[in-house]
């Protein structure tokens, strides 16, 4: 039998259970982190990063975990915020016993922490977690991969930020450029070609997603990471890593709508949501933009799996986005402001 080492619980203020766990026979290292259960258990999915160090690992579970409470009350479902983050490069560190003995973890939280995939895990390796733990969501043959599911929340998303920002165009004769081709943002680019939408460029770390891409649609322009966010396109779209809106990018975006499937990219809300809001660019809050996926595994975990109810509860991401841009108009806030109150309210 596996002896497994003991995990080290750390008093964070402001979070109800912060652990970090090693165990070198399998190359895990990570933390799980619970942000807020109030609403119900903890949910949030699972990722594994190439973190330059340890510091920075707990510092993105930190934001992720908090930003799942958000979402989770923003969309008015019965969950907390949690979320937990691997330190690693997942084409070394994933395996059967690897993922086997991260499910070990998260079962010690009793359901506290239920978990789902996230960057670089997938429905698959959900099912390894799950011969440890049934603390798990987003298997093989439940509600799978939640990804789509969050691509057509984002879609929903643009459509009512479109609305609000172009009243007199047509969602087709504007210009994308798309942060990040993964699952995720390959789905979005699905939704907006099927919708008539010609002008796409992209960018992406991962040459054999650009790749994928521009094979499936020859029509789509690529250009570098350092120019995505410059480009003098009408909608922006970060589907990859969060903090992208900073000092030195807001600078650049030439965009007037950013909506996208990245978590917490505004990497600071008091700073940069006012100054977009100065510079005339529509953010869309992530917590708010983000939900399909969260609203998928939700369902799994809380009823019979229906797809059909998942999609038509996806399509309320756009009005709820609707009622946040016109609270921010009539508050005279930013949107990540009025998104912030909407959510708060959810929680008292």
């Amino acid at each position: 039998m596996k002896i497994y080492p003991k995990p080290i619980f750390h008093a964070i203020p402001g979070y109800e259970m912060v652990m970090e766990f090693n165990d070198p026979s399998v190359q895990l290292h990570g933390f799980i982190a619970v942000h807020n259960t109030k609403r119900g258990p903890a949910l949030g999915g699972t990722r594994i990063w190439k973190y330059d160090t340890r510091e920075s690992a707990l510092i993105d579970v930190l934001r992720l975990a908090k930003g799942m409470t958000f979402k989770a009350a923003g969309a008015d479902l019965s969950l907390g915020g949690g979320k937990a983050v691997l330190i690693g490069d997942a084409k070394l560190v994933k395996s059967p016993a690897y993922f086997e003995t991260y499910g070990h973890y998260v079962h010690l939280l009793k359901g506290q922490y239920i978990t789902a995939e996230d960057v670089n895990t997938t429905s698959a390796d959900m099912m390894h977690i799950a011969k440890k733990t049934p603390h798990v969501v987003g298997r093989v043959g439940k509600s799978g991969n939640p990804s789509p599911f969050t691509a057509l929340g984002v879609f929903y998303g643009i459509q009512a930020s479109v609305a609000f920002v172009f009243p007199k165009k047509k969602l087709q004769d504007l210009s994308f450029a798309i942060q990040g081709v993964g699952q995720t943002g390959s789905y979005l680019i699905d939704q907006l070609v099927a919708a008539g939408v010609k002008q796409i460029t992209i960018a992406d770390i991962n040459p054999s997603h650009v790749e994928s891409m521009t094979k499936k649609y020859p029509q789509i322009k690529v250009v570098s990471q350092e120019f995505i966010m410059s480009l003098p396109v009408d909608v922006f779209c970060p589907c990859a890593l969060g903090g992208i809106i900073n000092d030195a990018s807001i600078e650049q975006l030439q965009a007037k709508i950013v909506a996208g499937s990245a978590n917490n990219i505004l990497l600071d809300d008091q700073i940069h949501g006012p100054k977009a809001m100065e510079k005339g660019i529509l953010i869309a809050p992530d917590f708010i933009i983000n939900a399909g996926g969260l609203i998928n595994v939700y369902h799994e975990h809380h009823s019979d799996y229906q797809e059909a109810e998942v999609k038509e509860e996806i399509k309320r991401i756009g009005n709820r986005l609707t009622r946040i841009y016109q609270m921010a108009k009539r508050d005279q806030i930013h949107p990540f402001a009025a998104a912030t109150a909407y959510a708060n309210q959810q929680l008292k």
